[in-house]
């Protein structure tokens, strides 16, 4: 991303035919409203080292919650800006040489719709050791303490917090907001016998917000893709990607 003549970077994934899932601060300096969007973005999916089998990619739009762009997110009282309800970016990419990003990488699952708001708001996720908790997969290319240019995998028990958030142990550093955290990461299971009720594979539930700066902290949140005080209706992340797809209908 390039912020006027800063550059920085963060992780994203590919959750439609053109489209993309990141944090919001990763493309927008929370509050700033119209002046605070990143300037130019790109995106070069499964880069190792020096290789971008996929090429590199130039985002069209991105889109965040009206209240980030406004700076009246529900935020922690003593981090606001940073631990924040809807901390949820949405990227609309050109295609490239005619083809659309979904139709080359492949495209990873939301939480699938259903009639039970609760049962949506929080798919996969079991009461467990008093918490709403469930296993997720981290991805991201941490670039503290890491090189950047490797991705990253974190696999870590995660459950519920304040404000909308899910909070998951993680050493992973700057660079990695905005990386996808999965449920049921991988291809489906040979088990016989009857499914689970959340089987739905490489599914997104979350993309990585904040984490601590200290060095013996080795924890991460994210804001939750779900209904909260400020989406009431439709879930935040689903909320952004309509609001993408109508402006951008062939890229969805």
């Amino acid at each position: 991303m390039t912020f006027g003549d800063q550059r920085a970077v963060c992780t994203a994934s590919v959750i439609g035919k053109s489209l993309l899932v990141t944090a919001a601060h990763c493309v927008h300096n929370y509050g700033s409203r119209d002046e605070g969007f990143a300037t130019a973005i790109s995106f070069q999916p499964a880069r190792h080292e020096g290789q971008k089998p996929y090429g590199v990619w130039t985002a069209k739009e991105w889109w965040i919650p009206k209240v980030y762009h406004e700076g009246q997110d529900t935020c922690l009282p003593d981090a606001p800006g940073v631990v924040c309800a809807n901390d949820v970016s949405v990227i609309v990419l050109d295609e490239n040489d005619g083809q659309a990003i979904g139709d080359v990488t492949g495209v990873l699952n939301l939480p699938p719709l259903s009639n039970d708001s609760d049962k949506e708001d929080a798919y996969g996720y079991v009461f467990f050791l008093g918490q709403n908790a469930t296993q997720l997969t981290q991805l991201g290319y941490p670039s503290k303490d890491f090189d950047g240019m490797t991705m990253i995998r974190t696999d870590s028990l995660a459950y519920f917090e304040d404000p909308n958030n899910v909070i998951l142990g993680s050493n992973q550093t700057g660079g990695s907001s905005g990386g996808p955290w999965l449920q049921n990461f991988g291809t489906p299971t040979s088990a016989t016998g009857p499914a689970p009720s959340a089987d739905q594979i490489n599914t997104v539930s979350a993309v990585t917000s904040w984490g601590y700066n200290s060095g013996t902290v080795k924890v991460q949140g994210a804001s939750r893709f779900s209904r909260n005080k400020i989406y009431t209706e439709k879930t935040n992340i689903r909320s952004l990607v309509g609001d993408a797809c109508a402006a951008n209908p062939n890229a969805c």
